[in-house]
This record gives C-alpha cells, structure tokens and sequence, in this order.
C-alpha cells in the first residue's frame, strides 16, 4: 500500500512514477482481521487529503477492501491572512546595522 497526501492532481498514470510519503507491505492473510501497520507519523503532519495505492492483489485480478481505520489526532485546518510589510521605495537609515556596515555587503563572508 502506499499513501500520497496533499495531492489533487493523481490519477493511475500518474501515480506509477511518484515517490509516496510511504509504503507498507501488506499481510495477505490474517485470521483476526486485525492489523496495525508502522506508520512515520512525523511526514503526516498538515494533512488535508490521503490517496491509498494498492499497486497489487496478491496475483488476483480483484481485491476486497472491508475497512481502513486510521489513527491520529484531528486538528481544525486554519487558514489566516499572513501579516506582511512591503516597502515601494526602502530608506536605508529606516534599517539600522551595527558600526558602518550598511546594505548587501553587511555579515557577508
């Protein structure tokens, strides 16, 4: 199985030639029905949309998915407005820098 996420552009072409975030090698049998699969949980951060891949059916021509639980932590999806100051014409003595340092050249190595 593989999963991509924050993607609205996926389709089967597509798809083939991406790298996931990650990839899990399913069991083909398990009597309980009950698995739990190592998850990175750190490259899941900010997810808005989850596309699971199942590349293939253990050698059938159809497969049978019954449930897909997951786990994690819902968080509100916040969009804000980002506070920003652009300057149209800058005034070099509105910024000051320490001794006679001034512009491009200043802390450059």
């Amino acid at each position: 199985m593989r999963a991509f996420i924050n993607r609205d552009d996926l389709d089967f072409t597509t798809i083939a030639n991406m790298m996931p975030v990650q990839e899990w090698d399913l069991q083909e049998v398990n009597i309980t029905g009950l698995l739990e699969y190592p998850t990175q949980v750190a490259k899941f951060n900010g997810v808005y949309s989850l596309d699971l891949h199942f590349p293939s059916t253990f050698g059938s021509d159809q497969a049978e998915i019954h449930f897909i639980g997951l786990k994690g932590e819902f968080s509100e999806r916040q969009r804000r407005a980002v506070e920003a100051v652009y300057e149209a014409r800058p005034i070099p003595g509105d910024h000051k820098v320490p001794g006679d340092m001034q512009g491009a050249s200043w802390n450059v190595s």
